[in-house]
């Protein structure tokens, strides 16, 4: 059983620690879209999880797309983005603490000055979900297939 299939059978997780997993992709973390509870995620010293699933993440979870500045964007979003954006706040608590993300060198991604801009990361993210809904060819998703 790989990560994503403990994500997706879990979804009351609030806390995933996968500091040093190092063939964890964003199709293993990919499940984190449907956590609504979901605080804290530590990706630690994860080289194979790209900037992009996380910065996704990250403003995903700030608040609802337009709400804030620092969350995805009103509008228009791509449709796969809007789509995961719609699913989590028709039913997380606009009132739940952002995700708090470590990145590969353990910083807190609110604190990382290299974020893309909002509609970059939209478009970056659309291709991003695109090819995570094409199926693997690895028999039994282990989470480091992507």
């Amino acid at each position: 059983m790989g990560l994503s299939s403990i994500l997706v059978a879990a979804p009351g997780l609030w806390r995933v620690k996968v500091a040093g997993v190092k063939g964890l992709t964003a199709r293993g973390l990919s499940p984190c879209c449907n956590l609504l509870g979901l605080e804290e995620l530590d990706c630690t010293s994860c080289n194979s999880v790209e900037d992009t699933m996380l910065e996704f993440l990250h403003r995903l979870f700030i608040a609802p797309p337009g709400l804030v500045r620092a969350a995805l964007p009103s509008g228009p979003l791509p449709d796969r983005v809007k789509r995961v954006a719609t699913e989590l706040w028709q039913r997380r608590s606009r009132w739940a603490p952002p995700l708090q993300i470590k990145n590969y060198y353990a910083e807190y991604l609110e604190t990382w000055t290299q974020l893309r801009p909002q509609l970059e990361l939209c478009t970056q993210a659309e291709l991003l979900l695109q090819r995570l809904e094409q199926p693997t060819s690895l028999s039994g998703d282990s989470g480091s297939g992507g």
